[in-house]
Order: C-alpha cells, then structure tokens, then sequence
C-alpha cells in the first residue's frame, strides 16, 4: 500500500547501527591544536544529527518480506533512479529513506519517497494513483534497469551514487532485481 502526506514533516538521520557512521573511542590522544601538548580528553559523546522540514512525501509497504537491511537499501536506490527516469525529473530533486518496525520479532522495513525541497515540489504524490499504474511502471523500469546491468555487485550505472558512496558495499543488484520480481 501507498500513502501520501501532503507536507509532512520528516527526519533525516545517519544510522550507527548498520556502521554508516562510527564513532570510535581514541586512547592514544592526539596533539592539542593550540600547541600547549597533549590533549587528554578521554571522554566519548555520541550525538545524533538531524533536520526537520515539510515537503511531499509517499510511503511504500510491501506484502512480502522485507526484513533484509541491504537488500530493502538496493531496492530503495534502484526504484529513486527508476522514479526519476519514468516521470522525466532530476534525480537529485527527490530522495529516500528506510523506516522499520519491530512486528512479531521481526524487521518489516518500509520506503518513503520525499520530494528533495522544503514545501514539496509535488514529485512524490505522482507516484500515488489510485490504480497504482504509476508504481508498476517504475517498479518495471526498476527491473528492467537492474536485469540489464551485469555488474557484480552493483555500479554507478544502476544502484550506486555519489550521496551513498557511504554504503556502496552493501547495495546489491542482484537482490534488489529478486526482490522486485517477487511482487511480479
């Protein structure tokens, strides 16, 4: 199912679980920068950044499994590229994230599609229609795409791009291109 909510609000942030951002204790010190020896400090703050902004947005479920951590991250890429192919926009004009409940001990992962400005520039809700003809097209364009590239395991042609070069490693072609065929 899909819905949309006309500006929402929403909440980018780095995930430290999947190791996208670490943050390691330095018990060898370090030179302070004002010349006066060495820094002592040994204490450890984690903090957790985001921003929050109105724009438009359309959440994807799935019926199917979607526990898989990389492999929902691949399908999320493969269809923001496909989405923006289908309906002739920039690719940097809209953007993704994971979301996840816990249900039964079990992850079940969902995609947000938002438009990339604050106030929305209305790219989202095109891909809500109430006969979902809209999602079928990029979902088959999304396989298409991934069926057609040979990389191993995925490449800047079909997955990877300059703002996730943080988690190039854990997109997989193949996975997104099973995952996708799933829901035929």
């Amino acid at each position: 199912s899909i819905a949309s909510d006309e500006a929402s609000k929403l909440s980018e942030y780095e995930d430290y679980k999947y190791g996208v951002t670490r943050i390691e204790k330095n018990t060898a010190g370090h030179k302070n920068p004002f010349g006066r020896g060495k820094c002592v400090n040994t204490s450890l703050i984690r903090y957790s950044l985001h921003h929050e902004f109105k724009t438009d947005v359309a959440k994807i479920s799935f019926g199917c499994d979607t526990s898989n951590y990389p492999t929902m991250l691949s399908v999320m890429y493969a269809l923001l590229n496909s989405f923006a192919h289908e309906l002739n926009i920039e690719r940097r004009d809209i953007k993704a994230c994971l979301t996840y409940k816990i249900t039964h001990g079990r992850m079940e992962h969902k995609i947000i599609i938002y438009d990339a400005v604050p106030g929305g520039a209305g790219h989202s809700r095109r891909l809500v229609t109430e006969d979902g003809e809209v999602l079928k097209a990029v979902i088959k364009r999304a396989v298409n795409l991934l069926d057609t590239c040979k990389c191993s395991p995925s490449c800047y042609r079909c997955l990877r791009n300059y703002e996730n070069q943080k988690i190039h490693e854990m997109l997989d072609r193949e996975n997104a291109l099973n995952f996708l065929k799933q829901l035929g």
